[in-house]
């Protein structure tokens, strides 16, 4: 492994150093490694870096990001009264726009990682997690959750944005069975649902004759997945209940709430559900703060409603079905099903070594996208 260029240091982070900082901490500590101070001093050389003029899109959703900041997050904490702010839950809820400004500034700044550097890192990195999972299943058995650099779904997550460009490839079978092999290994529902639907859609574009076969094995496996992890019904879930605890809380807000969100730094006035307890108690002790927030629930659909309002959920959901259904570069389309998939079940917008690299990976697309291909243009 070498860097070729100091563009491609986040990926070489992320899906080469970080693993080999992290497997010893959770094998012989049985924790994880925080590495936030990574992509705030990130931060701070991307903002040093300026070698050329901001771009004028960028610059425009610059502007647009210090409007929502001022109105969303700033005005209320210094206007409110009377009320309980957490700035803790105020920064957590808000860490979406610091990794959005971040890859902006990469971007413009430093450079645009290259696809190449993105795929071999995530095949790399699906190495390291088969191997590593083998080690866990040994120990620990089958049922537990091997994650590397923060929950497995994170890690399933990771996976899936090289893979997006596994056509592009040269898409070797061998590519395939890896990535999937090492999805399975994460144990993520998502995950796993996600990368067989990924399959589908690469099928269509390439081997349409062979659906008949694929989506009755396709849809089996999901049942298959379902019934192996134990799950019964709908409600033995855990996501269930997240979404039913803000169903209830939206039954009892008033119009206001329903239109425009909550201000994510006070509590929900909200009765919690017993299947719901355990997250707050979790979130209490971890953060040391009381009450229910936003950042609680993990699915960017449900923390979209609760901050931003149930219209804006609608609206956002509605562009990404218009950007799935026209778009005709098959990796970005395979990225827009990923963000409609796992923003039921992941907060994807504010994972700490996640969503740095989501956006990246976005950004990588739409620019193949500009440069060489001629498509519709809703995105």
């Amino acid at each position: 492994m070498r860097f070729v260029n100091l563009k491609d240091l986040p990926i070489y982070l992320v899906y080469y150093i970080f693993p080999f900082i992290s497997i010893p901490f959770r094998i012989l500590e049985n924790r994880g490694v925080n590495y936030e101070i990574i992509w705030i001093l990130l931060f701070l050389v991307s903002t040093l870096c300026v070698n050329r003029m901001m771009k004028k899109n960028f610059l425009i959703i610059l502007l647009c990001l210090f409007f929502i900041v001022v109105y969303k997050y700033v005005y209320p904490f210094f206007y409110i009264s009377g009320e309980d702010v957490y700035l803790k839950a105020l920064i957590i809820d808000g860490k979406w726009i610091f990794y959005l400004i971040l890859a902006l500034l990469w971007v413009n700044n430093i450079g645009l990682p290259r696809k190449e550097t993105l795929y071999n890192a995530g095949v790399f990195f699906c190495k390291i997690f088969i191997i590593y999972s083998m080690y866990i299943f040994s120990v620990w058995g089958y049922d537990a959750r091997p994650g590397i650099l923060g929950e497995a779904n994170y890690d399933g997550l990771l996976m899936l944005l090289p893979f997006c460009f596994i056509n592009d490839m040269g898409g070797k079978y061998k590519d395939y069975i890896l990535f999937f092999v090492a999805i399975v290994c994460t144990g993520s529902r998502t995950g796993i649902i996600a990368v067989l639907f990924l399959v589908l859609l690469i099928l269509k574009y390439k081997c349409p004759k062979f659906l008949i076969v694929a989506v009755p094995v396709v849809l089996s496996l999901m049942v298959f997945i379902f019934i192996f992890r134990g799950y019964s019904s709908i409600e033995t879930i855990d996501r269930y209940a997240f979404f039913y605890q803000v169903i209830i809380f939206f039954q009892s807000s008033d119009l206001n709430t329903f239109l425009f969100g909550v201000y994510p730094g006070i509590g929900l006035d909200i009765s919690v559900l017993n299947e719901f307890s355990w997250v707050v108690d979790v979130f209490e002790e971890n953060n040391d703060i009381i009450g229910v927030f936003p950042f609680y629930f993990h699915a960017t659909y449900i923390r979209m409603a609760l901050t931003w309002g149930v219209p804006f959920l609608f609206i956002s959901l509605l562009y990404l079905l218009v950007c799935f259904f026209s778009i005709q570069y098959l990796p970005l389309k395979l990225f827009v099903l990923i963000v409609i998939l796992f923003s039921t079940s992941m907060s994807i917008l504010t994972l700490t070594n996640v969503s740095f690299v989501l956006f990246l990976s976005l950004f990588i697309m739409l620019d193949i996208k500009r440069k060489n291909l001629k498509m519709i243009d809703y995105c």
